[in-house]
């Protein structure tokens, strides 16, 4: 009774975490979409929050069939052979280096770490946490011991290794993609930081001479040049003058330049760095820049799901009618005195050793069988017999 019911209980719990895996891929898909779409930061929190605690749920379940299986000395084998080490890469690196520090952060400063261009130095590190997420789809591997006609572990091993090299392959071409000068993002944003730098930086020079001459129709006339430019530029949230500069200088100008009317909801919604440079406070968006590398984020984990269920698709027709099958109607063949089907040779694949073999079953095996039932048995020290009821 009580197996029963820890079995029962087990069966809930796969479910549970089955039922999770294409929730976190939801998450994943979900969350790279709202920056692109700019939606409102509590719907951006509410994501952030349920992919941490996906990631909570994939460690305990990690953390606890390890303890289970060491209790039971097979962690070797729940490790290496009943995929542990993807539970492992699923769970535990993502909670300690991605969601974990970031939930931490929230908590304590209400700002999410994961934000893709909070900072330009910590970039590449933040763009390479959000593209291991797609590790997370190495949990459907665990999935195909449900799929029709995949119920063979041969098949399964070949699938999930296929399913391996798929994942692998894009995630490390897309990590040498991004960090390649010409294609990389982040050189994208350096180079704006750059322009807005040298801008800015003249700008304040000339303000600071216009300054020391006491010429504040030039002051005036700077601060007009520096608004249109402001104006044409649609990057450009907000541009105020340093208190401590007007101050310590004496000049008559207001603190803020410049300040895009929505300003308050852009911050909110749209990705945003802030630059002193010089004499000025600067808050420029790299919004277009964001959804660049989220549309290559999403390629990436489209190209992914596309390329495993194709892999899959096509894999597992292919092994069923040119190994799983040919295995399984020999075995039977050897297995069953009864059983006299046989193999069906493709004529572009009979060379292959597989088929070499089915040729013998075929030819030679099904006819010796067939004659023994026929009372032509010759003598042998080990009959058919013998192997028909041997207990393979």
């Amino acid at each position: 009774m009580e197996n029963k019911r820890s079995s029962g209980l087990s069966r809930v719990l796969n479910g549970f975490i089955n039922i999770l895996i294409f929730v976190s891929i939801l998450q994943i898909i979900l969350d790279d979409l709202s920056v692109v779409l700019m939606w409102d930061q509590k719907y951006k929190t509410y994501l952030f929050l349920a992919g941490f605690a996906i990631d909570c749920i994939f460690s305990i379940e990690f953390i606890t069939r390890t303890i289970i299986s060491i209790k039971n000395s097979s962690f070797a084998n729940y490790f290496f052979y009943e995929n542990g080490w993807i539970d492992f890469i699923c769970s535990i690196p993502l909670l300690l280096f991605s969601s974990g520090p970031s939930f931490i952060t929230y908590m304590t400063s209400g700002i999410i770490l994961t934000n893709i261009f909070s900072s330009v130095k910590i970039m590449r590190i933040v763009r390479t946490i959000r593209i291991s997420r797609i590790l997370r789809i190495l949990r459907v591997l665990k999935l195909l011991k449900n799929l029709q006609n995949a119920n063979s572990k041969m098949l399964q091993n070949h699938l999930k290794t296929i399913m391996i090299i798929c994942i692998f392959s894009i995630i490390i071409s897309l990590f040498i993609y991004s960090y390649i000068p010409v294609f990389s993002v982040q050189n994208a944003v350096e180079a704006r930081t750059q322009t807005y730098t040298s801008i800015f930086l003249a700008y304040s020079n000339q303000l600071l001479l216009a300054i020391d001459r006491k010429d504040n129709r030039a002051v005036d006339e700077l601060v007009k040049n520096i608004r249109i430019l402001c104006f044409a530029d649609k990057n450009i949230l907000k541009l105020e003058i340093k208190p401590d500069f007007i101050n310590n200088n004496d000049i008559k100008v207001q603190n803020s330049i410049y300040k895009v009317k929505d300003y308050e909801d852009q911050i909110l919604r749209s990705h945003y760095l802030d630059e002193n440079i010089s004499s000025f406070n600067l808050s420029y968006s790299v919004q277009d820049l964001a959804n660049i590398q989220i549309g290559i984020n999403l390629l990436c984990l489209f190209a992914v799901i596309l390329a495993s269920s194709a892999y899959i698709l096509y894999y597992l027709k292919i092994f069923v009618t040119r190994i799983s099958d040919v295995i399984y109607i020999i075995f039977k063949g050897i297995k069953h005195k009864d059983y006299y089907y046989q193999v069906k040779i493709p004529e572009h694949y009979k060379d292959e050793e597989i088929f070499e073999f089915a040729k013998f079953y075929n030819n030679v095996y099904l006819p010796a069988k067939k004659k023994m039932y026929k009372g032509k048995e010759k003598d042998s020290k080990i009959t058919i017999d013998d192997l028909l009821n041997m207990d393979i």
